[in-house]
C-alpha cells in the first residue's frame, strides 16, 4: 500500500458528501483518493462512543 493513499485527519466531506467533522485515518483504494477502503476513528479511553 503506497503511503500516498493514507490520509490522517481527513475531512469527512471527502468520504461522504455533506458530512462534517474529521476522521483520524482513511486508506483509499486508488491514488485519486475517491474510494475509501478503510476508515479508522480513534478515541481516548474516557470518551464514550456508544
Amino acid at each position: 500500500m503506497p503511503i500516498e493513499r493514507i490520509s490522517v485527519e481527513e475531512s469527512m466531506a471527502h468520504v461522504k458528501r455533506g458530512k462534517r467533522g474529521r476522521l483520524d485515518v482513511v486508506v483509499y483504494r486508488g491514488d485519486e483518493k475517491k474510494d475509501a477502503v478503510l476508515v479508522i476513528e480513534c478515541k481516548a479511553l474516557e470518551v464514550a462512543y456508544l
